[in-house]
C-alpha cells in the first residue's frame, strides 16, 4: 500500500484516499516531489524494452532532476563553488542532448516526408525508370546499414 508520508516533507492533510481508492490526492506535490514519486513507481515496474523506451521523457525527466538539484545547490552556501558549477554543467548537458534529439527528430520526420514526396513522383515516371531508381535506391540503403 502506498505511504504518502514517505514522498515529501511537504505532506498535505489532504493526502486521504481519492476517490474510493487506496491511492492518496497527489495535486499538492511539488515538481520535485513528483519525479521522485515517479522514480519509486518505475523502480517497481519490471523491466521496459529498449524499443518501449522514449528517450525525449527520460531526458526531460533527467532535466528535471538536474535542475532540482541545481536549485538545492546554488542555495546552499557550504557547497563549493566548483561543485555548484559542476551542477550547471550538468544541466547543460542535458539541455544540449535534448537539443539534439530534437534535431535528429526533425530531420527523421523530414526524411519521411522527402520520401514521401519521393515515392509520389516515382509514380509518373516510366514504370522501368522508377524500378531502376528503386533498385539503385535499395542498393544505397543496404551500403548505409
Amino acid at each position: 500500500m502506498f505511504d504518502s508520508s514517505k514522498v515529501g516533507a511537504n505532506r498535505a492533510p489532504r493526502d486521504t484516499p481519492y476517490n474510493g481508492s487506496s491511492l492518496p490526492e497527489i495535486s499538492h506535490l511539488n515538481q520535485e516531489e513528483l519525479v521522485t514519486l515517479y522514480d519509486l513507481v518505475s523502480s517497481r515496474l519490471p523491466p521496459m524494452k529498449l524499443a518501449h523506451l522514449n528517450m525525449e521523457e527520460e531526458l526531460v525527466l533527467q532535466l528535471y532532476r538536474a535542475k532540482a538539484l541545481q536549485t538545492k545547490t546554488m542555495e546552499a552556501d557550504e557547497i563549493p563553488a566548483n561543485q555548484k558549477a559542476q551542477v550547471m554543467n550538468s544541466v547543460a548537458s542535458v539541455i544540449g542532448d535534448l537539443i539534439r534529439l530534437q534535431e535528429r527528430l526533425f530531420n527523421a520526420e523530414r526524411f519521411k516526408a522527402i520520401e514521401a514526396i519521393l515515392l509520389e513522383s516515382l509514380k509518373m515516371l516510366p514504370k522501368a525508370q522508377a524500378e531502376a531508381f528503386i533498385i539503385e535506391y535499395a542498393k544505397l540503403g543496404s551500403t548505409i546499414d
